[in-house]
């Protein structure tokens, strides 16, 4: 697992403070493995995993507003 990796997976399931509550560690632990400052080890990986991918969220200038004319 390599530190680019953890992030992308990490963003996908929100922020380093809501993931790292959720996992029961530090922020500071998050930021350290998505730098390479620690090693991701194998149940920190599926620690991750183990987590429910948030939903995207829609940017307001992708919203169709019926009364809004877009060129």
């Amino acid at each position: 697992m390599t530190p680019k990796k953890y992030k992308s997976a990490r963003e996908q399931r929100g922020t380093q403070a809501a993931v790292a509550e959720a996992l029961g560690v530090d922020r500071v632990t998050i930021a350290r493995r998505e730098t390479g400052g620690q090693i991701i080890t194998r149940e920190a990986w599926l620690a991750l995993q183990a987590l429910p991918k948030q939903k995207p969220h829609a940017s307001p200038a992708k919203i169709h507003h019926p009364r809004i004319k877009t060129t």
